[in-house]
């Protein structure tokens, strides 16, 4: 008797005392409950350790490929899409660095989160790097994937012999929940600009950009593959590394 653990003990004593199969079934349920308690407990901890970050952005595409890009992360991730209607933030920086700052700053300071924000957009050497940080409205505030594409297609119809080179280029920033930025990456992804269109995967201007080293457009080829070459990939890889180096709070 004196071996048996304390658990084991009780049980021997409970089916020594009560023996009726009431009593069995009342034991079995109050280990269940301790059972239960544990996961809860185990549950509430996990919960307080990971770290929230919220991806700045309302997106549908940005936000899927984040998810994606970010998946080994260990941080519970949410977008802007789980938070009630926060107003937009003016994106009035020179530079896709500074907005990407900008708006981590703001939505870490409105949601109390830490906060991964970007701005990314399309450079097309011929065109003096525009669209650049007006991508997202080149044709207009409110302007579609299609209207931008055609007007930029349109733009390059204008050049003499036009090389069509491009980069599409990513900062991303990292900012406490408040609001106190702690590292802001770039990425950039070379390649040229087609003719017309081509696929339907992606979003913005990936069906009309062709990465260096292949024949095909973002907008055609395997998610999985510009996963690991585009502009925001590279900009992850460096964010990653910064959590790497420096544990989660």
């Amino acid at each position: 008797m004196e071996s048996l653990n304390g658990a084991k003990k009780f049980r021997y004593i409970f089916y020594t005392l009560f023996p009726s199969q009431i009593s069995i079934k009342i034991l079995l349920f109050v280990e269940f409950l301790q059972t239960v308690s544990v996961v809860l407990i185990q549950f509430q901890i996990e919960s307080v350790i990971m770290l929230k970050l919220i991806i700045a952005t309302t997106n549908i595409g940005k936000i899927r490929e984040f998810n994606e890009l970010l998946k080994d992360l260990p941080v519970q991730l949410k977008s802007l899409e789980d938070f009630a209607k926060i107003p937009e933030v003016e994106e009035t920086g020179e530079t896709f660095a500074e907005n990407a700052e900008l708006k981590a700053n703001y939505y870490a300071l409105k949601t109390e989160c830490w906060t991964l924000a970007d701005d990314s957009g399309l450079e097309v050497f011929d065109l003096d790097n525009a669209p650049g940080v007006y991508s997202a409205r080149f044709a207009g505030k409110s302007a579609t994937d299609t209207e931008n594409i055609n007007k930029l297609l349109e733009s390059l119809k204008k050049i003499n012999k036009s090389e069509r080179r491009a980069r599409f280029v990513c900062a991303m920033t990292i900012s406490d929940e408040a609001g106190n930025i702690k590292f802001t990456a770039e990425g950039h992804c070379y390649g040229k600009i087609t003719l017309e269109p081509f696929g339907d995967k992606g979003f913005g201007y990936d069906s009309i950009f062709t990465p260096t080293g292949y024949s095909k457009t973002f907008g055609q080829i395997p998610c999985e593959i510009k996963h690991r070459i585009s502009h925001r990939s590279v900009a992850v890889n460096k964010i990653m590394k910064y959590f790497s180096d420096f544990p989660l709070p």
